[in-house]
């Protein structure tokens, strides 16, 4: 699999930012547009076989990245790159599984929401 960053609901700035960190990695930066989102990340990726699906949903209302073929290592790496070109961090941020590679781009996107409120309650109740 080419390692590719799977960027949804990116603004143009920060994702030109993202290419820029995502270069001297050579890793392919893709931005998936609203009317792939009925696609699984797994068609996304290049790993599983396309689907004709159309999309007419709302889309998501926040930025999300997925990275793809990724090992720890690159994972630092693309980060630190992240930050040195100013693109800062997609807080909602994942890694392409076995498990998540037939989910749609909202199904992801709802998963990574929960974690996050649940993550913060977790935070809330150590405080």
């Amino acid at each position: 699999m080419i390692q590719t960053v799977l960027l949804f609901n990116v603004p143009k700035q920060k994702t030109a930012k993202i290419t820029r960190a995502a270069l001297p990695l050579k890793l392919r930066v893709r931005t998936v547009s609203k009317s792939d989102f009925a696609k699984t990340l797994g068609e996304l990726a290049g790993i599983s076989e396309e689907t004709k699906l159309a999309y007419d949903g709302d889309g998501i209302s926040e930025e999300m990245m997925v990275l793809c073929g990724f090992s720890d290592n690159l994972i630092d790496k693309l980060f630190f790159a992240m930050r040195k070109t100013g693109a800062g961090l997609v807080k909602l941020t994942a890694i392409l599984t076995e498990t998540n590679k037939d989910w749609n781009v909202n199904t992801l996107f709802e998963e990574l929401k929960k974690e996050r409120e649940q993550m913060a309650e977790l935070k809330a109740k150590k405080e």
